[in-house]
């Protein structure tokens, strides 16, 4: 009886012991796990806010359509009243420039990557959509690339940076306008 017992004891040791390898394994792989996101920390993050501006501080908003390829760009008249650039006479809805503001004024990524040296693998191109934020001391040009469906956003970039951001649909969505879009009816 006393050597049955013991033998039992014995196996269960061996179920620890085998226990105790699996745990030290795991803690092994996830250390690694840990440095390896650290060390890809710099190149990849979540959520930020890459423009914070004021309304007040936009004095000019324009798009160029990745539907059409035109470049609208939206002035304010001294009443306050927007209108289209390279048309004054053109009547439009009123709303979509300061919706375009809006939309504009604190842009948030919801990811980034930098030192991206083939934007075009993303759609992005110096001649294809962007928007186009004027202030009264710079401009800002931020093209629109491709839409990612599974993070659903949209792969975006400033003139003259090398970071790749995901912006939500909206601005995709913003330079799909044309401007029958922007048109008021008659």
């Amino acid at each position: 009886m006393k050597k049955e017992k013991f033998v039992n004891f014995f196996e269960d040791k061996g179920y620890i012991i085998v226990l105790a390898v699996l745990a030290l394994i795991m803690f092994v792989v996830t250390g690694r796990f840990l440095e390896t996101q650290e060390n890809t920390e710099d190149s990849f993050s979540m959520e930020e806010t890459i423009m914070d501006l004021e309304s007040e501080d936009i004095v000019s908003i324009g798009f160029r359509s990745s539907e059409d390829g035109e470049m609208y760009l939206f002035e304010q008249d001294s009443e306050g009243n927007w209108y289209l650039e390279i048309d004054p006479d053109v009547e439009i809805v009123q709303e979509a420039p300061q919706y375009f503001v809006e939309l504009c004024k604190n842009i948030i990524s919801y990811y980034k990557t930098e030192n991206v040296e083939d934007f075009s693998k993303y759609g992005i191109s110096d001649d294809g959509a962007c928007i186009l934020i004027v202030t009264a001391d710079e401009s800002y040009q931020l093209f629109i690339g491709d839409e990612n469906t599974t993070l659903n956003c949209y792969y975006a970039r400033f003139a003259g940076e090398d970071t790749l951001y995901g912006l939500s649909a909206e601005y995709g969505e913003m330079a799909a306008y044309t401007l029958e879009d922007l048109l008021l009816d008659e």
